[in-house]
């Protein structure tokens, strides 16, 4: 997210002197307009120059960024068509603030809640082996089968806020242009704008050049 994508960098650093091997980097999923207005998608030029740093930084001191990909070697004009498989219900699980447990971030429900029940209850629950069986296939539900992810594009709107609305009202209140396209595909891609970025300058410091403000601060947003 916006508020903290300079300290990428520093966390490779970290991470190196913890000794973790591999990190792992995802677009945040705004799912209201606050966190919309923190959405990468209108730093796009900002979020391809920490996350090329953060790869470049861990080559140096042997930490693997895993990187979903930067928006520079997206093509604009490329739709995205839906990915053809999905995994998630067979090794991912995220986890909320309040114990709700997901198998993915691209729009299905909580499966169960980790403070009321253990990892292998959860894992192993009746509702969850009924999605692996029929993920994939027309009988996978709605909330699959209309997918945020939907797409391989990262210049697709919703990759990143998924609602239209809280799309509109975060470009509104940070003044970047509106939609100047809809075309028949509007509703999967999102409207394209004028010009998406929207973030701070670069501030610097008189005496050593560096940016102000690039000590680590952990973090619960992501």
């Amino acid at each position: 997210m916006k508020a903290n994508i300079k300290e990428l960098p520093a966390l490779t650093v970290m991470a190196a002197d913890l000794g973790v091997q591999a990190i792992r980097v995802i677009y945040m999923m705004a799912h209201n307009e606050e966190l919309a207005k923190q959405s990468l998608y209108f730093c796009q030029e900002q979020s391809d120059a920490y996350m090329a740093k953060a790869v470049a930084m861990g080559e140096k001191v042997g930490v693997e960024v895993k990187v979903p990909g930067l928006f520079r070697d997206t093509d604009e004009t490329a739709q995205g068509e839906p990915q053809s498989s999905c995994a998630g219900p067979g090794h991912f699980l995220g986890v909320e603030h309040n114990g709700d447990a997901k198998i993915c971030c691209g729009g299905a429900p909580p499966f169960g809640n980790l403070n009321t029940m253990s990892f292998r209850e959860f894992w192993s629950n009746k509702k969850l082996r009924n999605l692996r069986r029929v993920i994939n296939t027309p009988d996978q539900p709605t909330y699959c089968k209309n997918c945020y992810h939907g797409g391989h594009n990262l210049k697709r709107r919703g990759k990143h806020i998924p609602r239209e609305a809280d799309y509109r009202a975060a470009a509104a209140a940070l003044g970047v242009a509106g939609p100047v396209e809809e075309s028949a595909h509007a509703t999967a891609i999102g409207p394209k704008v004028l010009r998406l970025e929207r973030c701070a300058p670069e501030r610097r410091t008189a005496k050593s050049g560096k940016d102000q403000g690039s000590n680590l601060t952990l973090s619960t947003s992501s």
